[in-house]
C-alpha cells in the first residue's frame, strides 16, 4: 500500500492576501479609551456588530499595537465611527509617537473614553472578552450606550485609501426643473413643463428674477444635461466642498463659523437660481430619485455647520443657551431670503454682494457670541 504524499504548500502571497481583501470597502473608526495617563485612541478598519441581544460588538488590534494594551487595561472603549472630512483626524491617530489628542475636540461616554467631535456616530463599550487569532486580538464589547448623527456621511477604506460616498448624478432634463420653479402643471403626479418654445414669458420672468441671461436660461431647457446638473448640482457640490475644506482648519469655532457665512452668504450672487430652486421646489426634489446624489451632499453641509456651531457653544464662544439647530435654520432661512431679494447688476444705490456678505457675517455673529 501507497501512501500518498501531500504536495508541499507554497509559500503564501501576503502581499496578494493584502491587495484582494482591499477590494472589501470598509468604514473607518477611532477605538478610544482613559487611561491613568490620559486618553488613548488607535484606528481601525475591522469594527463590526456581533449580537443583537446581548448587543455586542468587535473589532480587530493588531498585535503589535501600542494603543491596544492601554485600551484593554481600561476596560472600557468607544467606537468614533469617523465622518467623509475627517481624514486628517484619521491620519493623527494612525501616527505613532506624537499626542494624538493635540488639538481634538472631544466629551467624555459614561465609560469617560472620548466621543470624538464630527463622527457619524459613537458607541459606547464595556470590554468583555479578548482572543488571540493570528497576528491580531479579536476585542468584543457590550454596548453601554450609542448615539448617531442626524446627518451626514461616512468616511471609507478602499483599496489603501480613504474617500466617501460618490453618489451617482443623474440629472434631470431642465424642462421639468425650470417648469417646477416657475409654477408648471402638475399631471399624474409629476410636474410638466410648458413649452419654451411656445411660452416664453416664464423664461423672461426667471431671467428678470436672476438676471440670467435668457439665451443661457434656454439653453439649458434644451439640454439633457440640463439646469439642474449645471446649476443647483454645481453649487451644492462646490459648497460642499468648501464647507469640508473649513471643518478641517485649526481654528476656534467663531472662525470657522465666520468663515462659512462667509462662503454660503458670498455664492449667492453667483448661484441665486441654485439657491431659489432648493427653496421653492425642496419637496420637488427629494421626491425624484434622479436628483437623489443632492441630499447626502446637503447633509454633509448640515453636519459642518451643526458640529461649528455646539462647538463653539462647547468652547464658551456661543451663548451657552444657543439651540444651534434652530440657529442653524435661521442661518438657512436668511441665506434663502437675501437671494430673492438680492438683484446683482440693476442700475442704482444697490449695494454689492461683497457688502451684503460683510453685513450678514456681521449680524448673524453678533447674535451668538456671548
Amino acid at each position: 500500500m501507497t501512501i500518498p504524499v501531500a504536495a508541499p504548500e507554497a509559500a503564501f502571497d501576503s502581499s496578494r492576501f493584502r491587495h484582494v481583501l482591499g477590494h472589501f470597502a470598509t468604514g473607518v473608526a477611532v477605538i478610544t479609551a482613559i487611561g491613568p495617563s490620559g486618553p488613548v485612541g488607535m484606528v481601525v478598519s475591522s469594527f463590526t456588530s456581533v449580537s443583537l441581544e446581548p448587543p455586542l460588538v468587535a473589532f480587530l488590534p493588531d498585535q503589535s499595537s501600542t494603543s491596544w494594551p492601554k485600551i484593554r487595561a481600561a476596560g472600557a472603549f468607544c467606537v468614533n465611527i469617523l465622518s467623509a472630512g475627517q481624514e486628517e483626524l484619521c491620519a493623527q491617530f494612525a501616527r505613532k509617537g506624537i499626542d494624538k489628542f493635540a488639538g481634538v475636540t472631544w466629551r467624555a461616554a459614561s465609560s469617560g473614553a472620548p466621543i470624538l467631535d464630527g463622527g457619524m456616530a459613537w458607541i459606547d463599550c464595556e470590554l468583555t472578552q479578548t482572543f488571540e487569532s493570528g497576528d491580531h486580538y479579536i476585542a468584543i464589547g457590550r454596548v453601554l450606550q450609542l448615539e448617531a448623527a442626524e446627518y451626514g456621511v461616512p468616511l471609507v477604506f478602499f483599496q489603501g485609501g480613504y474617500g466617501h460616498f460618490e453618489v451617482p448624478t443623474s440629472p434631470a432634463s431642465a424642462a421639468d426643473t425650470l417648469a417646477a420653479l416657475s409654477g408648471g402643471s402638475v399631471e399624474g403626479g409629476a410636474k410638466t413643463a410648458r413649452s419654451p418654445d411656445s411660452d416664453g414669458a416664464w423664461f423672461d420672468e426667471l431671467a428678470r428674477m436672476t438676471a440670467m441671461d435668457v439665451g443661457d436660461l434656454r439653453r439649458y431647457a434644451k439640454s439633457t444635461e440640463g439646469l439642474v446638473d449645471e446649476l443647483v448640482g454645481g453649487y451644492v457640490r462646490a459648497f460642499h466642498d468648501e464647507c469640508i475644506d473649513i471643518s478641517l482648519r485649526s481654528v476656534p469655532a467663531a472662525e470657522a463659523v465666520g468663515d462659512l457665512l462667509r462662503a454660503a452668504f458670498g455664492s449667492m450672487e453667483d448661484n441665486r437660481v441654485a439657491i431659489m430652486i432648493l427653496q421653492n421646489e425642496r419637496q420637488y426634489l427629494a421626491e425624484r430619485p434622479e436628483f437623489g446624489y443632492l441630499e447626502p451632499l446637503e447633509r454633509a453641509i448640515d453636519q459642518v455647520w451643526l458640529t461649528m456651531l455646539q462647538r463653539g457653544v462647547d468652547q464658551g464662544d456661543f451663548r451657552a443657551e444657543l439651540d444651534v439647530r434652530l440657529a442653524y435654520r435661521f442661518i438657512r432661512d436668511v441665506l434663502f431670503t437675501a437671494a430673492r431679494r438680492y438683484t446683482p447688476g440693476r442700475p442704482g444705490p444697490r449695494t454689492g454682494s461683497a457688502q451684503v456678505t460683510r453685513t450678514y457675517q456681521s449680524l448673524i455673529l453678533h447674535g451668538l457670541l456671548r
